[in-house]
């Protein structure tokens, strides 16, 4: 179990929460990643999971069998949308993986896999964020949430 976090947040703040993301998809979003913190323990290196439905609750891994040529595109959005129809109540999608909070190409393109899934569930997509044991990120508004420390209890 983790236990309290020290934060800052950078990007454009508009009063919903950490910038653009709402804030109960934020308080979310950080039960998320305590929940990963937690999982992870010492590891360093991570291989890289996509998940979509609520953070911090109802969840499914998508498994990352696409490639990444421009013909993989309509395959990973297809892998996403048999998440999203496999959740009750989707709300993001996000990728937990060790390294730095800047987006990969391999993050970008399962963030537009996952707006598009969402899109043929006639749902909007708030956010798709990457999470590593420091912080979080929102793609698609670029707010991050950088915690100094994590302290386990």
């Amino acid at each position: 179990m983790t236990g309290p976090m020290t934060g800052a947040m950078t990007g454009p703040m508009t009063g919903t929460g950490a910038g653009g993301v709402p804030l109960p998809l934020a308080g979310q979003v950080r039960a998320e990643l305590d929940r990963f913190v937690a999982a992870i323990g010492p590891r360093r290196t991570l291989v890289p999971r996509l998940y979509v439905g609520a953070p911090g609750g109802e969840r499914i891994r998508i498994p990352d069998e696409a490639g990444t040529g421009p013909r993989e595109a309509g395959w990973r959005a297809d892998l996403v949308e048999r998440g999203v129809s496999g959740v009750d109540r989707p709300v993001c999608g996000w990728i937990t993986r060790s390294g730095d909070l800047a987006p990969s190409d391999h993050d970008i393109a399962w963030c537009g896999a996952t707006r598009d899934a969402f899109a043929r569930h006639g749902l909007a997509l708030p956010g798709f964020f990457v999470l590593n044991r420091h912080g979080w990120a929102d793609i698609l508004s670029g707010d991050r949430v950088h915690y100094h420390r994590i302290r386990r209890r």
